[in-house]
Order: structure tokens, then C-alpha cells, then sequence
């Protein structure tokens, strides 16, 4: 069940996430106050179905 634009999509939400991570890390913040977010973000995505990434 390996799909190319599932996976395309998964890549480009890691981007974006490390990107942000990288990004606010820098600015101070703690990385769970980032991680915790996206993880909320990250899994209402996931759940529903995979096709809501693209």
C-alpha cells in the first residue's frame, strides 16, 4: 500500500516541520513547545485519511 504522492506528501510535511523546528529552536524556544503542535497537527491529518496531506 505504498503510494509515490502519500510518500511525496510525508517528505515534504518532514521539510516543513525540521524547517520550523530548526526555525524556533533558533529563536529559543524548547523544541516541545514545537513538537507538540505539529504532533496535533500531524496526526488530525494522518487519521482521516492520507489523501488530506496533499
Amino acid at each position: 500500500m505504498q503510494r509515490p504522492e502519500l510518500f511525496a506528501g510525508l517528505t515534504k510535511w518532514a521539510i516543513l516541520v525540521f524547517t520550523a523546528i530548526v526555525c524556533l529552536m533558533e529563536i529559543g524556544l524548547p523544541p516541545q513547545v514545537v513538537l507538540v503542535p505539529v504532533a496535533i497537527v500531524f496526526f488530525t491529518c494522518i487519521y482521516p485519511g492520507p489523501f488530506v496531506l496533499n
